[in-house]
């Protein structure tokens, strides 16, 4: 029984298999395959991505290794056809790497992945519920903005954007425009790195405070 169930299994893989690769047989020898790239160290972009390579796969295309490059970057190489599409298009984020790179004269954004996300601010709960804390503009208070003062200087740090993202701009802007500036300070670095110090702050008990996207 096992023999026999093994073979089965086989005899399905390789079937499968070679559905595939007679759907591939109408592109010539050397064609170059399909080329896309999501921002480095992401894995949900590369998940993304690697499902809409599997559809791709399917319909008979051959994919390449998705690269890893920053987000100007995916932008301008798509737009110079050094590659072929990127799941990488936030809007309304991405709005001036898009522009940046040519706009809609070479570029197309097609399809939505993952509509309707959400981005903000966020801190953690027992010390919104603590100080009731509900809105962004309550950190112009100083004693509120002290309780997320994670160096000493009596500010707010909190975990913002990798400088160069669109992020940045929206975060900076709404520091200035909530008067802010006194009593928050923008963190920025690798995003992970600062988000997973936060979380190990979390983990002891202490007050954090991150943009989350």
């Amino acid at each position: 029984m096992k023999q026999k169930y093994l073979k089965t299994v086989l005899g399905t893989i390789l079937t499968s298999l070679l559905i595939i690769f007679t759907s591939c047989q109408h592109f010539p020898s050397g064609t170059v395959g399909i080329r896309s790239a999501y921002y480095t160290g992401w894995v949900e972009e590369l998940f993304q991505t690697e499902v809409v390579n599997i559809g791709l796969e399917k319909l008979g295309y051959k994919v390449k290794k998705p690269k890893e490059i920053y987000y100007p970057a995916i932008y301008i190489s798509v737009a110079n056809k050094d590659l072929d599409y990127s799941v990488v298009y936030y809007q309304p984020w991405h709005k001036k790497f898009f522009e940046n790179a040519g706009g809609e004269e070479k570029l197309e954004g097609v399809g939505n992945l993952t509509p309707n996300g959400n981005s903000g601010y966020q801190i953690d709960k027992k010390t919104a519920d603590k100080y009731n804390i509900t809105n962004i503009e309550q950190l112009k208070d100083p004693e509120i903005a002290k309780l997320f003062d994670s160096d000493g200087d009596g500010k707010a740090n909190l975990v913002g954007c990798n400088p160069g993202w669109s992020c940045e701009l929206a975060i900076d802007h709404h520091l200035k425009a909530y008067e802010l500036e006194d009593t928050v300070e923008h963190n920025q670095g690798q995003y992970e790195i600062l988000l997973a110090d936060a979380m190990t702050r979390y983990q002891e008990g202490k007050p954090i405070l991150y943009y989350a996207y």
